[in-house]
């Protein structure tokens, strides 16, 4: 089996629980926790599951690298390249699983700001309306507040300390990400209304 079929075959035999791990599924039927949510990173409990947590220390090995018994080149046996995916997933699951995390952080702050700002209204309707009045497209506006918040990113990483507590560093670079992301949008939707 090549490392792409194994890669698609880990891939299909993922288990996403209601708790936030998630686990792969081996041959044998066992769930062996590949990701925890990022608070109980540290948490043993929360790696060990129905086998017993034998295969925990294999995990924590893998991520930090200090041990790589499942890589070795000379033994190519599909139980092998099972092993092989697994241990790529372990060190790729908890940025993978951080970083999904902060796509709904992401979303979620979209979705209330866009209450906050527009209602039920169009979702740009707050650019439009300053678009309008600065006498400018609503692209550049945008992309004017892109600016205004990478300005404050700066000065704020840069004192490592924000004036006003409510709104933090990490709170800005997300709303950088929304408002870049809402160009995007904006842009593919007019697109594909012009098709």
């Amino acid at each position: 089996m090549a490392d792409s079929e194994s890669d698609a075959k880990f891939n299909a035999d993922r288990i996403y629980r209601a708790d936030g791990r998630i686990e792969w599924s081996c041959k044998h039927g066992v769930g062996h926790t590949i990701s925890v949510p990022t608070k109980h990173h540290e948490d043993e409990t929360w790696w060990t599951h129905g086998c017993d947590g034998c295969c925990r220390e294999h995990a924590l090995d893998a991520i930090t690298g200090t041990e790589n018994r499942w890589n070795n080149e000379t033994d190519k046996d599909e139980g092998d390249l099972e092993a092989k995916a697994l241990v790529v997933a372990l060190r790729n699951s908890q940025w993978t699983q951080s970083f999904k995390l902060l796509l709904d952080d992401v979303f979620h702050l979209h979705m209330a700001k866009r209450n906050d700002y527009t209602g039920s209204g169009h979702p740009l309707e707050n650019y439009r309306r300053s678009a309008e009045t600065a006498g400018i497209s609503v692209d550049l506006l945008m992309l004017s507040r892109i600016q205004e918040k990478v300005t404050r990113a700066s000065h704020v990483l840069r004192a490592d300390a924000t004036a006003v507590k409510e709104e933090t560093a990490e709170d800005t670079l997300i709303d950088i990400a929304n408002i870049a992301l809402l160009i995007v949008n904006k842009r593919r939707t007019e697109k594909h209304e012009q098709s």
